[in-house]
């Protein structure tokens, strides 16, 4: 019984040797055909796509190839997020330019970068004109914002992945307009630019790169769209150093035309000082009326106007101006009130 067990153990073997062996004589290959030169440029001036792109619809991705002027452009119509990808491996800091237009009014230009090489919306998503032509992102893992949705419902979470959501801005291409689009990814940061204008910059805590992730590829949905005058090479950061400032030379020293006067000299011999005198008291000051134009106190007057005029008292208020800052006005005392009849 314990040797029948065993029995089958040795074609398992030579078949895990074969596939081994096998794999490894691919890997070689592989190997040979990964590997980037940089700068790396592609004009697409020739009939053929070649061995450095792999697409699963190859009829769909065709380069148009003008024999006159022996240039080409690569075009795709109907991708159906099948993309183009580069059998190259990016380095981790890398800038990207190439030439995009579109000749559909819905836009829909798309590259993905750091992608396995295989599939689609394996790193990050660019997408110009996106959804009939009315939004460009910058998305991770996805076009959609799923990854978004998901991380938004937890709401506790280690690495804080909210920050992944897509970055989103309102507008597209226009219709076979060219562009030139230049993609920098500088440690966390991937800034996409437009024209030599910043279009959108996305950062991410968890940066995308390793074995499935050092890819590059061009994408389409339906919309027909072009692509040329591809290059890539290593983003390196400029070096700031502080240096110091050259000093000025020391300039010679002025030589005046005329002399300046010497200071009289002051006679201290023979004079005495002043005695101190004391400070005079200080007078308060008198009580006097702000307005001046008020009648005398205790002056009566008659109200004609009223049908029987009163007899009333204006006395003037006297305050006094160094201890209060506030207005005062003139008091009228109704003390006495005098009914004169009508003769």
């Amino acid at each position: 019984m314990t040797e029948f067990r065993y029995v089958w153990m040795g074609p398992l073997l030579f078949a895990v040797g074969l596939f081994a062996w096998s794999g490894c004589e691919g890997c070689e290959e592989t190997a040979n055909v990964q590997s980037l030169p940089l700068p790396f440029q592609e004009n697409f001036d020739r009939p053929t796509l070649g061995e450095a792109w792999f697409t699963e619809r190859p009829g769909r991705w065709q380069i148009e190839y003008d024999t006159k002027t022996q240039k080409g452009k690569l075009c795709v119509w109907q991708a159906r997020n099948m993309p183009l990808f580069l059998r190259k491996y990016l380095p981790r800091d890398v800038v990207i330019e190439f030439d995009a237009w579109a000749h559909h009014r819905d836009g829909d230009v798309k590259v993905e970068l750091f992608n396995d090489g295989t599939f689609h919306a394996t790193g990050y998503v660019l997408v110009h004109g996106g959804w009939s032509n009315k939004w460009s992102i910058i998305d991770r893992l996805d076009e959609h914002n799923r990854n978004c949705r998901y991380i938004r419902n937890k709401k506790r979470h280690e690495n804080n992945m909210r920050i992944n959501c897509r970055r989103i801005k309102r507008g597209g291409p226009i219709r076979n307009r060219r562009y030139h689009w230049k993609i920098i990814r500088s440690g966390d940061t991937v800034f996409w630019y437009i024209n030599g204008r910043l279009h959108l910059k996305y950062q991410d805590p968890m940066p995308l790169f390793g074995k499935s992730h050092r890819h590059f590829a061009f994408g389409d949905w339906v919309s027909r769209v072009c692509f040329d005058n591809l290059r890539i090479s290593a983003y390196q950061k400029p070096v700031t150093q502080d240096t110091p400032k050259p000093r000025s030379p020391a300039s010679a020293p002025l030589q005046r035309t005329t002399q300046i006067p010497a200071a009289p000299i002051p006679r201290t011999i023979g004079t005495s000082p002043k005695p101190l005198q004391p400070k005079s008291p200080r007078t308060p000051r008198p009580m006097v009326p702000k307005v001046t134009r008020l009648p005398l106190p205790n002056t009566i007057r008659l109200h004609p106007r009223s049908k029987r005029p009163k007899l009333r008292i204006y006395r003037p208020h006297l305050y006094d101006p160094s201890r209060s800052n506030k207005r005062s006005t003139p008091t009228l005392y109704k003390r006495r009130k005098f009914y004169i009849e009508k003769r």
